[in-house]
């Protein structure tokens, strides 16, 4: 019986842990905006520069140093 009660509890608490722990994030992280067309465009543009940047980077480099 007393066995049952204390693993009822560690179960109790472990529950708590892990409510408090994901209010802490959900704290951490706030209200997130929902998603918009623009924002979807703005992360696609930003992501297709940062590829053209780094895709771009051998060609400069021979450009500036090759022979």
């Amino acid at each position: 019986m007393a066995d049952e009660f204390q693993r009822a509890l560690q179960m109790q608490a472990q529950q708590l842990r892990m409510l408090s722990q994901v209010y802490a994030t959900d704290a951490l992280v706030g209200d997130r905006k929902p998603v918009t067309i623009r924002g979807v465009f703005g992360g696609v543009l930003i992501g297709l520069l940062i590829f053209a940047a780094l895709f771009s980077l051998p060609f400069l480099a021979l450009v500036l140093f090759g022979r």
